[in-house]
């Protein structure tokens, strides 16, 4: 429990340092979009539910139009680890904005959605902060070429990180294989679209 919580710690420590070190890009970034996109961002996720993600406890959108449902995890275990029952395979993986060997991997994950659409449904779960949504994360998903991504609050890690893995000690990347009775955890990084289609049981 205590090397739990020191990792969840170090974690966020590691966080706030990438946090820092952006700052000036978010300012920049910042400076040269209207005053009016978080407002309209705000005006769009006011308690709008999807059949998909009916246990979210909101959707926001991007200027895009892309949806992220935000999760509790109470509502992430119903809708998302239950997919481990149902008859179609999903990837879920775990990564965040700040977090390089997250970002340097997603084209990996992009080019096997491809791939395999039809056969397999990915789902890109951000542990990135809460302050950090709207100007990092939302423009984020409208520049980046990724699927759908959902965000999942980190509140009581302690508590449901041993729920997704008993030996995840919450470092990221990971990834999740679901459905077809499987539920098959991989804490790595990976390096190729070929090297990731290797552990799909397909």
């Amino acid at each position: 429990m205590k090397q739990l919580l020191f990792t969840a710690l170090l974690a966020l420590s590691l966080g706030a340092c990438q946090e820092a070190k952006t700052d000036s890009k978010t300012a920049s970034t910042a400076n040269k979009q209207p005053a009016q996109t978080v407002a309209v961002v705000e005006e769009k996720s006011q308690n709008t539910t999807s059949s998909d993600f009916p246990n979210a406890d909101k959707i926001l959108t991007t200027e895009a139009g892309k949806s992220l449902p935000i999760y509790h995890f109470e509502g992430f275990e119903k809708d998302i680890l239950s997919l481990k029952d149902g008859e179609e395979l999903y990837v879920v993986n775990f990564w965040a904005t700040w977090c390089g060997p997250c970002v340097k991997e997603l084209p990996y994950f992009n080019a096997l959605e491809k791939e395999l659409a039809g056969k397999v449904k990915f789902l890109y779960v951000s542990l990135d902060f809460t302050k950090s949504l709207e100007k990092k994360l939302l423009p984020f998903m409208d520049k980046e070429e990724i699927g759908q991504v959902v965000f999942l609050d980190q509140k009581k890690v302690n508590e449901w990180l041993p729920k997704i893995d008993e030996n995840w000690s919450g470092a990221i990347p990971a990834t999740l294989i679901l459905g077809k009775g499987q539920h098959q955890f991989h804490r790595q990084s990976f390096h190729s679209s070929e090297e990731l289609k290797a552990i799909l049981p397909l």
